[in-house]
């Protein structure tokens, strides 16, 4: 992973945990309801990946969240180069 896009996934992560922590009550529950693997979830919140479009739809669906509302909050977090050459 290129330094931007480890910087990308990192703020991407830690919105998703940060919006799961507000918006939901038992992990566990969360996790069956929406049929998502603990271990994607652990894998997106950890940076280790980004998510694809329809894991991440998901994901953020089980909390009640549209993606165009989460597009603006990820837009906030991000640095203004996130997306130019380095």
């Amino acid at each position: 992973m290129q330094p931007k896009e480890k910087e990308f996934a990192i703020i991407l992560g830690n919105l998703v945990r940060k919006l799961r922590r507000e918006n939901t009550k038992n992990y566990s529950l969360y996790l069956d309801e929406n049929l998502i693997p603990s271990s994607t979830l652990q894998t997106l919140e950890s940076a280790k990946s980004s998510p694809k479009l329809y894991t991440l739809m998901r994901i953020l669906g089980g909390m009640g969240i549209s993606l165009v509302d989460f597009a603006k909050l990820l837009e906030n977090e991000l640095p203004k180069d996130i997306f130019t050459k380095e």
